[in-house]
Order: structure tokens, then C-alpha cells, then sequence
């Protein structure tokens, strides 16, 4: 099971439903970023990394949640934005940046995937 098939569990049989509205998704992740930024102060005052982890995975759990609610497969956008983020190329100043090799990711293809997952192609 993917990380996004997960997720899509979790909403059939707790939440009754195929996947979150697309707002309702985007007030999780609002909510979830709010709590990942006390957890990061805590950390930092603390050391203690614990709650920072929890918070980062349920933020990414919400955005799985996103991706879902607009018939999209974020496992296959995430490799689909390594990919891409690969051909980025390093400045002499250490920064990370788009050159002339960079290669934007197809979203439609995590689309895609996703709409063919739920058809069992």
C-alpha cells in the first residue's frame, strides 16, 4: 500500500467517503501548518523533535488528503517533482535553481495515474 492508498483507507472507513471536500482539505492543511509552526518553536526552545515529527506527518497526511480530493495521485506528483528537481542545477553561491536543463514536471500525469488507479487499469 502507497502512502495515498493510506490515506484514501482512512477516509472510506472512517470518514464514510471516498476523499475530503477541496476546501475542507485546504482548512486541514491551514490547521495542520499552524500546528507544525508551534511544534517547530517547541522544538527549538526544547530540542525535543518528537512533536515536530507528529505534526509534519499529519501535514503530510493532510496533503495527501488534497491530492485526493482533486482526483490527483501524490505519490506519483511527488516522484514526478524529484524527477524535475533533479535537473535544477547548483550556482556557484551554493543556491539551488532552474537552468537551462530544468524539466517541469507533468502534472497531468499524476492525474492521470489516479484516475486510472480508480478505474483498475
Amino acid at each position: 500500500m502507497t502512502y495515498q492508498d493510506l490515506v484514501a483507507e482512512f477516509y472510506r472507513e472512517k470518514a464514510g467517503r471516498a476523499a475530503p471536500h477541496p476546501r475542507e482539505a485546504l482548512a486541514f492543511i491551514r490547521e495542520e501548518m499552524k500546528e507544525v509552526n508551534l511544534a517547530y518553536w517547541e522544538w527549538a526552545s526544547t530540542g525535543d523533535a518528537r512533536p515536530l515529527m507528529k505534526e509534519l506527518a499529519d501535514l503530510v497526511n493532510v496533503c495527501y488528503g488534497q491530492a485526493l480530493s482533486v482526483g490527483g495521485d501524490l505519490d506519483v506528483a511527488f516522484l514526478l517533482v524529484h524527477e524535475s528537481n533533479m535537473t535544477k542545477e547548483r550556482t556557484e553561491v551554493g543556491k539551488v535553481k532552474k537552468g537551462p536543463n530544468y524539466v517541469e514536471p507533468d502534472m497531468a500525469t499524476a492525474l492521470h495515474e489516479a484516475l486510472s488507479k480508480e478505474a483498475g487499469v
